[in-house]
């Protein structure tokens, strides 16, 4: 993944590159410091982690407000 891919992934996701940095455990010197590049491996793999978390709670929200849990 380069830099230019890593925020257009999280204007997707509405995050911001400190967002990201909280969401993964590192720092956001960090995140803003890599270059074009050299964006590390495991970061597409967090991506990929919110992109399903997030379209998992959109799913259970929207089951909640059609009444599909069963209440």
């Amino acid at each position: 993944m380069t830099k230019t891919e890593l925020k257009e992934k999280l204007k997707q996701l509405r995050m911001s590159q400190k967002d990201f940095a909280e969401y993964a455990g590192c720092s956001y010197q960090s995140v803003k410091q890599w270059k074009e590049n050299k964006v590390p491996n495991w970061v597409a793999i967090v991506i990929e982690h919110i992109e399903v978390f997030k379209a998992a709670r959109n799913i259970i929200c929207k089951n909640r407000v059609k009444g599909i849990n069963g209440k």
